[in-house]
Protein backbone atom coordinates (compact mmCIF):
# COMPACT_ATOMS: atom_id res chain seq x y z
CA UNK A 1 0.00 0.00 0.00
CA UNK A 2 0.66 3.71 -0.76
CA UNK A 3 0.44 7.35 -0.02
CA UNK A 4 0.47 8.05 -3.65
CA UNK A 5 -1.52 8.46 -7.01
CA UNK A 6 -0.80 6.24 -9.79
CA UNK A 7 -2.71 6.78 -12.89
CA UNK A 8 -1.95 3.93 -15.60
CA UNK A 9 -2.40 4.05 -19.06
CA UNK A 10 -3.73 1.24 -20.98
CA UNK A 11 -1.73 1.16 -24.69
CA UNK A 12 -2.51 -1.56 -27.27
CA UNK A 13 -0.21 -4.20 -26.93
CA UNK A 14 3.03 -4.28 -29.31
CA UNK A 15 1.91 -0.37 -31.02
CA UNK A 16 4.82 1.39 -28.76
CA UNK A 17 8.21 1.13 -27.93
CA UNK A 18 9.00 2.12 -24.33
CA UNK A 19 11.20 5.05 -26.17
CA UNK A 20 8.32 5.88 -27.92
CA UNK A 21 5.87 5.65 -25.27
CA UNK A 22 8.61 7.89 -22.83
CA UNK A 23 8.65 10.77 -25.59
CA UNK A 24 5.33 11.38 -25.94
CA UNK A 25 4.88 11.90 -21.98
CA UNK A 26 7.73 13.59 -22.12
CA UNK A 27 5.95 15.83 -24.45
CA UNK A 28 2.92 16.05 -22.41
CA UNK A 29 4.35 17.20 -19.50
CA UNK A 30 6.50 20.13 -21.38
CA UNK A 31 3.02 21.35 -22.27
CA UNK A 32 1.71 21.25 -18.71
CA UNK A 33 1.98 24.63 -17.57
CA UNK A 34 2.61 23.81 -14.15
CA UNK A 35 5.29 21.47 -14.54
CA UNK A 36 8.66 22.29 -13.40
CA UNK A 37 10.33 20.89 -16.58
CA UNK A 38 13.64 20.12 -15.47
CA UNK A 39 14.15 16.72 -14.66
CA UNK A 40 15.86 15.07 -11.70
CA UNK A 41 16.72 11.97 -12.53
CA UNK A 42 16.46 9.57 -15.28
CA UNK A 43 16.87 5.12 -15.34
CA UNK A 44 16.39 2.40 -17.80
CA UNK A 45 15.82 -1.01 -16.12
CA UNK A 46 16.50 -4.05 -18.34
CA UNK A 47 14.00 -6.86 -17.50
CA UNK A 48 15.08 -6.58 -14.05
CA UNK A 49 14.86 -3.33 -11.40
CA UNK A 50 18.08 -4.34 -10.36
CA UNK A 51 19.78 -4.22 -14.37
CA UNK A 52 19.99 -0.93 -14.74
CA UNK A 53 21.68 0.26 -18.20
CA UNK A 54 21.02 3.92 -17.89
CA UNK A 55 21.39 6.08 -14.82
CA UNK A 56 21.64 9.84 -14.85
CA UNK A 57 20.76 12.29 -11.91
CA UNK A 58 20.49 15.98 -11.50
CA UNK A 59 19.20 18.80 -13.41
CA UNK A 60 17.83 17.27 -17.06
CA UNK A 61 16.21 19.57 -19.73
CA UNK A 62 13.91 17.22 -22.02
CA UNK A 63 16.00 17.25 -24.95
CA UNK A 64 18.26 15.56 -22.32
CA UNK A 65 16.31 12.73 -21.38
CA UNK A 66 15.06 12.16 -24.73
CA UNK A 67 18.54 12.10 -26.26
CA UNK A 68 19.56 9.12 -23.59
CA UNK A 69 16.49 7.00 -24.46
CA UNK A 70 16.07 7.36 -28.18
CA UNK A 71 17.88 4.08 -28.51
CA UNK A 72 15.60 2.61 -26.06
CA UNK A 73 13.08 0.42 -28.12
CA UNK A 74 13.38 -3.06 -27.13
CA UNK A 75 9.60 -4.38 -25.31
CA UNK A 76 12.40 -5.92 -22.26
CA UNK A 77 12.73 -1.84 -21.14
CA UNK A 78 11.52 0.36 -18.91
CA UNK A 79 12.27 3.93 -18.29
CA UNK A 80 11.90 6.01 -15.27
CA UNK A 81 12.36 9.88 -14.74
CA UNK A 82 11.12 12.51 -11.88
CA UNK A 83 10.12 15.95 -12.31
CA UNK A 84 8.07 18.53 -9.89
CA UNK A 85 5.67 20.39 -10.30
CA UNK A 86 3.33 23.34 -8.66
CA UNK A 87 0.62 22.54 -6.44
CA UNK A 88 -0.93 23.77 -2.71
CA UNK A 89 0.54 22.33 0.31
CA UNK A 90 -0.06 23.05 4.25
CA UNK A 91 2.12 23.49 7.20
CA UNK A 92 1.43 23.97 10.83
CA UNK A 93 -2.42 24.73 9.49
CA UNK A 94 -1.10 27.48 6.43
CA UNK A 95 -1.52 26.91 2.95
CA UNK A 96 1.59 27.69 0.28
CA UNK A 97 1.89 27.06 -2.58
CA UNK A 98 4.88 24.53 -3.42
CA UNK A 99 6.52 22.07 -5.53
CA UNK A 100 4.88 17.94 -5.84
CA UNK A 101 7.05 14.95 -6.80
CA UNK A 102 5.87 13.01 -9.42
CA UNK A 103 7.41 10.11 -12.12
CA UNK A 104 6.77 8.83 -15.37
CA UNK A 105 7.52 5.43 -16.47
CA UNK A 106 7.27 3.94 -19.59
CA UNK A 107 6.97 -0.36 -19.89
CA UNK A 108 7.77 -2.54 -22.68
CA UNK A 109 5.64 -5.72 -23.15
CA UNK A 110 7.86 -8.28 -22.12
CA UNK A 111 9.44 -6.16 -18.94
CA UNK A 112 5.87 -6.01 -17.49
CA UNK A 113 5.63 -10.20 -18.20
CA UNK A 114 8.85 -10.97 -16.83
CA UNK A 115 7.93 -9.60 -13.56
CA UNK A 116 4.35 -11.04 -13.26
CA UNK A 117 2.43 -8.51 -14.26
CA UNK A 118 -0.32 -8.32 -16.01
CA UNK A 119 -0.48 -5.16 -18.62
CA UNK A 120 -4.57 -4.56 -18.04
CA UNK A 121 -3.53 -3.98 -14.18
CA UNK A 122 -0.50 -1.86 -14.74
CA UNK A 123 -0.23 -1.02 -18.41
CA UNK A 124 2.50 0.69 -20.28
CA UNK A 125 2.84 4.04 -19.50
CA UNK A 126 2.62 5.26 -15.69
CA UNK A 127 2.21 9.12 -14.27
CA UNK A 128 2.66 9.01 -10.70
CA UNK A 129 2.15 11.67 -7.69
CA UNK A 130 4.44 11.07 -4.09
CA UNK A 131 1.88 12.42 -2.18
CA UNK A 132 -1.65 11.57 -2.58
CA UNK A 133 -2.24 14.19 0.71
CA UNK A 134 -2.84 17.68 -0.98
CA UNK A 135 -5.08 16.17 -3.36
CA UNK A 136 -7.50 14.90 -0.92
CA UNK A 137 -10.64 16.86 0.19
CA UNK A 138 -10.81 17.19 4.23
CA UNK A 139 -13.87 16.07 6.34
CA UNK A 140 -15.34 19.35 7.63
CA UNK A 141 -17.05 17.71 10.76
CA UNK A 142 -14.12 16.20 11.49
CA UNK A 143 -11.63 19.06 11.15
CA UNK A 144 -13.30 22.40 11.45
CA UNK A 145 -13.92 25.25 9.70
CA UNK A 146 -10.35 25.68 8.43
CA UNK A 147 -10.61 22.73 6.37
CA UNK A 148 -12.80 24.16 4.36
CA UNK A 149 -10.60 26.82 3.41
CA UNK A 150 -8.26 24.64 2.59
CA UNK A 151 -10.46 22.14 0.17
CA UNK A 152 -10.77 25.36 -1.74
CA UNK A 153 -6.81 24.70 -2.43
CA UNK A 154 -7.45 21.03 -3.13
CA UNK A 155 -9.49 21.36 -5.71
CA UNK A 156 -6.91 23.45 -7.36
CA UNK A 157 -4.73 21.03 -6.97
CA UNK A 158 -6.89 18.25 -8.89
CA UNK A 159 -7.65 21.06 -11.38
CA UNK A 160 -3.42 20.85 -11.90
CA UNK A 161 -3.35 17.37 -11.89
CA UNK A 162 -5.96 16.51 -14.27
CA UNK A 163 -4.88 18.80 -16.67
CA UNK A 164 -1.64 16.61 -16.81
CA UNK A 165 -3.14 13.65 -16.69
CA UNK A 166 -5.30 15.01 -20.02
CA UNK A 167 -2.38 16.68 -21.39
CA UNK A 168 -0.43 12.67 -21.57
CA UNK A 169 -3.95 10.95 -22.70
CA UNK A 170 -4.06 14.26 -25.32
CA UNK A 171 0.06 12.55 -26.30
CA UNK A 172 -0.43 8.93 -26.15
CA UNK A 173 -3.93 8.70 -26.82
CA UNK A 174 -4.44 5.44 -24.93
CA UNK A 175 -7.35 2.69 -24.68
CA UNK A 176 -7.96 4.00 -21.33
CA UNK A 177 -6.64 5.38 -18.19
CA UNK A 178 -7.02 4.24 -14.50
CA UNK A 179 -6.06 6.51 -11.81
CA UNK A 180 -5.60 4.83 -8.26
CA UNK A 181 -5.15 6.01 -5.20
CA UNK A 182 -2.28 2.82 -4.42
CA UNK A 183 -4.53 1.02 -1.51
CA UNK A 184 -5.84 -1.72 -3.27
CA UNK A 185 -5.23 -3.82 -6.33
CA UNK A 186 -5.26 -2.00 -9.50
CA UNK A 187 -8.78 -3.00 -10.46
CA UNK A 188 -11.56 -0.64 -12.45
CA UNK A 189 -13.63 -1.15 -9.29
CA UNK A 190 -10.86 0.79 -7.05
CA UNK A 191 -9.44 3.54 -9.60
CA UNK A 192 -10.84 7.07 -8.73
CA UNK A 193 -11.07 8.52 -11.93
CA UNK A 194 -11.23 6.64 -15.51
CA UNK A 195 -10.74 7.98 -18.60
CA UNK A 196 -11.88 5.84 -22.02
CA UNK A 197 -11.40 5.84 -25.44
CA UNK A 198 -14.98 4.88 -26.52
CA UNK A 199 -17.98 2.70 -24.20
CA UNK A 200 -16.22 -1.13 -25.82
CA UNK A 201 -12.84 -0.15 -23.58
CA UNK A 202 -15.69 0.06 -20.76
CA UNK A 203 -16.93 -3.81 -21.69
CA UNK A 204 -13.32 -4.53 -22.13
CA UNK A 205 -12.80 -4.09 -18.00
CA UNK A 206 -15.36 -5.54 -17.39
CA UNK A 207 -14.55 -8.75 -18.91
CA UNK A 208 -11.24 -7.99 -17.56
CA UNK A 209 -12.73 -7.67 -14.19
CA UNK A 210 -15.05 -11.48 -14.80
CA UNK A 211 -12.20 -12.94 -15.54
CA UNK A 212 -9.95 -11.88 -12.35
CA UNK A 213 -13.29 -12.97 -10.69
CA UNK A 214 -12.63 -16.56 -11.82
CA UNK A 215 -8.54 -16.52 -11.68
CA UNK A 216 -7.53 -14.84 -8.80
CA UNK A 217 -4.75 -12.65 -8.92
CA UNK A 218 -2.37 -15.17 -10.86
CA UNK A 219 -0.20 -15.74 -7.37
CA UNK A 220 -2.06 -18.78 -6.14
CA UNK A 221 -1.83 -17.67 -3.11
CA UNK A 222 -5.11 -15.73 -2.64
CA UNK A 223 -8.15 -17.93 -3.82
CA UNK A 224 -10.44 -16.56 -6.56
CA UNK A 225 -13.21 -14.45 -5.90
CA UNK A 226 -15.52 -16.56 -7.48
CA UNK A 227 -14.90 -18.72 -4.39
CA UNK A 228 -16.41 -16.43 -1.83
CA UNK A 229 -14.84 -13.28 -0.02
CA UNK A 230 -12.79 -13.26 2.93
CA UNK A 231 -9.99 -11.39 4.48
CA UNK A 232 -7.19 -12.48 2.15
CA UNK A 233 -9.17 -10.03 -0.20
CA UNK A 234 -9.23 -7.35 1.50
CA UNK A 235 -6.04 -5.60 -0.58
CA UNK A 236 -7.79 -6.26 -3.77
CA UNK A 237 -11.09 -4.49 -3.03
CA UNK A 238 -10.07 -1.37 -1.26
CA UNK A 239 -7.81 -1.14 2.06
CA UNK A 240 -9.29 2.25 2.66
CA UNK A 241 -13.06 0.50 2.14
CA UNK A 242 -14.40 -1.16 5.92
CA UNK A 243 -14.91 -4.40 6.00
CA UNK A 244 -18.64 -4.57 5.61
CA UNK A 245 -18.25 -2.39 2.25
CA UNK A 246 -15.87 -5.09 0.67
CA UNK A 247 -17.84 -7.50 1.44
CA UNK A 248 -21.18 -5.64 -0.20
CA UNK A 249 -19.36 -4.55 -2.89
CA UNK A 250 -18.06 -8.80 -3.61
CA UNK A 251 -21.75 -9.48 -3.44
CA UNK A 252 -22.93 -6.76 -5.94
CA UNK A 253 -19.97 -7.64 -8.10
CA UNK A 254 -20.12 -11.34 -8.27
CA UNK A 255 -24.21 -10.28 -8.78
CA UNK A 256 -23.47 -7.91 -12.13
CA UNK A 257 -20.40 -9.83 -13.48
CA UNK A 258 -22.73 -13.35 -14.22
CA UNK A 259 -24.27 -10.62 -16.29
CA UNK A 260 -21.32 -9.57 -18.34
CA UNK A 261 -22.53 -11.28 -21.92
CA UNK A 262 -25.35 -9.85 -22.33
CA UNK A 263 -24.18 -5.74 -21.26
CA UNK A 264 -23.60 -3.98 -24.58
CA UNK A 265 -22.22 -0.49 -25.26
CA UNK A 266 -25.70 0.95 -25.52
CA UNK A 267 -25.68 0.08 -21.36
CA UNK A 268 -22.63 2.45 -20.93
CA UNK A 269 -23.60 5.10 -23.01
CA UNK A 270 -27.15 4.75 -21.19
CA UNK A 271 -25.47 4.86 -17.60
CA UNK A 272 -23.44 8.25 -18.93
CA UNK A 273 -26.53 9.96 -20.43
CA UNK A 274 -28.14 9.17 -16.88
CA UNK A 275 -27.32 12.20 -15.08
CA UNK A 276 -25.89 9.81 -12.19
CA UNK A 277 -22.40 10.22 -12.59
CA UNK A 278 -20.02 13.27 -13.44
CA UNK A 279 -18.10 12.86 -16.80
CA UNK A 280 -16.20 14.72 -19.22
CA UNK A 281 -16.80 13.93 -22.92
CA UNK A 282 -13.21 14.61 -24.02
CA UNK A 283 -12.25 15.56 -28.20
CA UNK A 284 -11.96 11.56 -28.01
CA UNK A 285 -13.82 9.32 -25.32
CA UNK A 286 -14.47 10.66 -21.73
CA UNK A 287 -13.66 10.81 -18.30
CA UNK A 288 -15.78 9.45 -15.52
CA UNK A 289 -15.07 11.03 -11.78
CA UNK A 290 -16.79 12.52 -8.68
CA UNK A 291 -16.27 16.10 -8.77
CA UNK A 292 -15.11 18.02 -7.38
CA UNK A 293 -12.98 15.72 -5.10
CA UNK A 294 -12.45 12.67 -7.37
CA UNK A 295 -9.43 11.41 -5.08
CA UNK A 296 -12.12 10.74 -1.76
CA UNK A 297 -14.27 7.98 -3.80
CA UNK A 298 -14.17 4.73 -6.27
CA UNK A 299 -16.18 4.54 -9.11
CA UNK A 300 -17.21 1.01 -8.30
CA UNK A 301 -21.27 2.60 -8.89
CA UNK A 302 -20.55 3.80 -11.93
CA UNK A 303 -19.50 0.15 -13.22
CA UNK A 304 -22.31 -1.83 -11.22
CA UNK A 305 -24.83 0.54 -12.86
CA UNK A 306 -23.24 -0.55 -16.44
CA UNK A 307 -24.01 -4.04 -15.12
CA UNK A 308 -27.23 -3.39 -14.10
CA UNK A 309 -28.43 -1.57 -16.74
CA UNK A 310 -31.11 -3.23 -19.04
CA UNK A 311 -30.26 -5.13 -21.22
CA UNK A 312 -31.87 -4.75 -24.96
Amino acid sequence: MSNGIYAHFHIASGKRTPSDIFSKMVAAVSSWEEADNEWKSLKVFDGALDTCVVERYGALTSGEVLAATRQCRSQTLSIWSDLSFRCWHTAAGRPFQGFEGSTIIARGDEWLGRHGADRRLRGNAELSVWERAPFSILDVKEFGPEADAWNRHVEENLEILTAGIFRAIESLKPNSVKVYDGFGEYLPVNANMAYYRNESEVLADLRFMAEFWERGDGTGQVPPLKFGYSRKHRSLLGALRNEAARERLWRSLTAGLANIGSVTERNVRDVLDSGQFDYYAMPVGFTVLDHPGFMNSYLHDFYLAVLKAPVE
